[in-house]
This record gives C-alpha cells, structure tokens and sequence, in this order.
C-alpha cells in the first residue's frame, strides 16, 4: 500500500524522467554539433596554431635561461658580499663569488686571507 508522499515522488519521478527525455531530444543534436564544431577546433589548434607557439614560447624558455642566469650572477655577488672577510672590506682585488658552492675571494688569496692581508689596494 502506498502512501500519498510515496505516490507523489512517483509521479514526481515520472514526470521528471519525461522532462529530460524532452530537453535530451532537443539539446542532443546541438551537443553532437558542438562536440564536432569542438573536434574541429581542436585539430586547427593542432596543425596551425601549435607550432606557432612552440617558437614564441620556446623564446620565453630562451628569455627566462637567461634571467635565470644574470640573477644567479647577481645573488652569487650579493652572497660574497655578505660573506666579504673584514680584510677585504674595500680592496679593489676582490672578487667573492662562489663558483659550485665555494667562494672564490681574490685572485691573490682564493680563499681569504689567514692573517691580515698585505696585498690589499683600495678600489
């Protein structure tokens, strides 16, 4: 025995079902031309627009190597600034940046000076 709440989801059900097999006879064809108008589309991108952007973007990967390396440059001389030994504070021979991790200071002392440094000129 069914109860009137019951009776009305069917209903409610039955009607809904035919409510979308109306919409789906309607929209159905407009999705298959959409689907195709979209197969279309997508080979165009392929064939024409693809290889265009391959060399525009390979030029930002060129572009971006580039920055890559001028800001390791400059973050390899702000590094050997902030490590800058005490004896070096001004002398014009000092170089300071770091070559695979290890500074590399003066042509004169490579690796610093170990006392106080003789060879210092002003800059």
């Amino acid at each position: 025995m069914l109860l009137d709440w019951e009776k009305e989801l069917e209903v409610w059900l039955h009607t809904t079902e035919q409510w979308e097999r109306s919409i789906a006879a309607v929209v159905g064809p407009y999705l298959e031309e959409i689907a195709r108008a979209n197969a279309a589309l997508e080979q165009v991108m392929t064939e024409m627009v693809d290889p265009h952007l391959e060399g525009w973007l390979g030029g930002f990967e060129q572009w971006g190597q580039q920055v890559d390396h001028y800001l390791y440059e400059a973050m390899g001389t702000m590094e050997g600034e902030f490590n800058r030994p005490v004896d070096c504070q001004g002398c014009r021979f000092y170089h300071g940046r770091y070559y695979e991790g290890t500074q590399l200071v003066c042509a004169l002392h490579p690796e610093g000076p170990q006392a106080s440094c003789r060879d210092w000129e002003g800059s």
